[in-house]
C-alpha cells in the first residue's frame, strides 16, 4: 500500500507538470511557426515560478528536517494508542501535516529537475525527497497494522464517531482491505524499498532526457531542424509526409542508441511491479 501512496504522489506530480506544461504552449507556441523559443527568451510569466513553494534549497530541506525531526517522533508516539477516537484524531492531523510538506517537496525537486534533466542540484533534491518519504513511510508502517488488528469494536468506534467523519474514507478503505494488511515488520520491509523500487523511473528519465541526443534533420529546403519535444510534435502535425518520416525515424534512432540500457530499466520495472 505504501508504493501505490508513492505512486500515486508521483502522478499527481507528472499530472501537474504536463498541465503547466499545456497551458505554457498555448501563448507561446499556437501561432508560432518556426522554431519554438529557448526557456531563456520566454517571458516569466509563462515559466513556473517555483520560490511559490520554496525560496531557496535551504528553505526545501529545512522543512523535510522537521519532518524528520519534529514530526515523525510525534507521530511515532501514537503507536498502541489508535484505537481512541481523540489519539487517532490527532495522529492524522500531523499526518497531513507531513504529507503537505513532503508533497510540496516532491513537486519543487521534480519540477525543479524537469527544467534541466542534467542539473545535479535538482537531481540530488530529488533524492532527498524520495529519502525523505520513504523514512515518512518507514516510520509510520504501523499504522495500518494495528488498525488491522484492531478490534471490531473499537474500530466501529472510530469509523462511527463524529469527530472523524473527515477520515470516513479512509476507514472504509482500510476496513475493506483489512484481510489483506501486511504485518508491521513486513511493511517496513517493503518500505525500506521504496528508493529501489522507485529507481527506474528516474533512471528513465536521465535516459531519455540527460542522456538522449537530440537529433537535426534537414527538411527539403536545406534547413536544419533541431528536433526538441515540442518540434517534434509540430512536425508529426504537418502536412509534409516525407518530413514526418524522417524526423519520427530520426528520433527512432536515437532512442536506439540507449536501447540497452532501456531495455535493462524496463526488465527492473517489471521486476519492480510483480515484487
Amino acid at each position: 500500500m505504501n508504493i501505490k501512496r508513492k505512486k500515486r504522489i508521483k502522478f499527481r506530480v507528472s499530472v501537474m507538470v504536463m498541465t503547466t506544461l499545456l497551458a505554457a504552449q498555448i501563448p507561446c507556441f499556437a501561432a508560432a511557426q518556426s522554431d519554438p523559443p529557448v526557456r531563456s527568451e520566454v517571458a516569466a510569466k509563462y515559466k513556473w515560478d517555483l520560490s511559490e513553494i520554496y525560496k531557496t534549497r535551504a528553505a526545501f530541506e529545512a522543512d523535510l528536517k522537521k519532518v524528520e525531526t519534529e514530526i515523525t517522533p510525534k507521530l511515532l508516539g501514537y503507536k498502541g494508542k489508535l484505537n481512541s477516537v481523540d489519539s487517532f484524531k490527532a495522529f492524522k492531523a500531523l499526518d497531513e501535516q507531513a504529507g503537505r510538506i513532503i508533497f510540496n517537496a516532491y513537486v519543487y525537486a521534480y519540477m525543479s529537475a524537469d527544467l534541466n534533466a542534467s542539473d545535479s542540484n535538482a537531481t540530488e533534491m530529488t533524492q532527498i525527497a524520495e529519502t525523505a518519504y520513504n523514512n515518512y513511510l518507514e516510520a509510520t508502517a504501523f499504522v495500518s497494522p494495528e488498525l488491522s488488528k484492531m478490534s471490531d469494536s473499537d474500530f466501529d468506534k472510530l469509523y462511527k464517531a463524529d469527530a472523524l467523519k473527515d477520515y470516513k474514507r479512509f476507514l472504509e478503505t482500510t476496513k475493506m482491505s483489512r484481510a489483506h494488511i501486511l504485518s508491521e515488520s513486513e511493511e517496513t520491509i517493503i518500505s525500506k524499498f521504496g528508493d529501489v523500487l522507485g529507481a527506474p523511473s528516474t533512471m528513465f528519465s536521465k535516459i531519455t532526457l540527460g542522456d538522449y541526443k537530440t537529433p537535426v534533420i534537414t527538411d527539403s529546403k536545406g534547413k536544419k531542424i533541431e528536433l526538441t519535444d515540442a518540434k517534434y510534435s509540430q512536425i508529426l502535425e504537418s502536412g509534409d509526409r516525407a518530413l514526418r518520416q524522417k524526423a519520427f525515424e530520426a528520433v527512432t534512432n536515437s532512442y536506439k542508441e540507449q536501447i540497452n540500457a532501456l531495455a535493462t530499466n524496463y526488465a527492473t520495472q517489471v521486476k519492480a511491479d510483480v515484487l
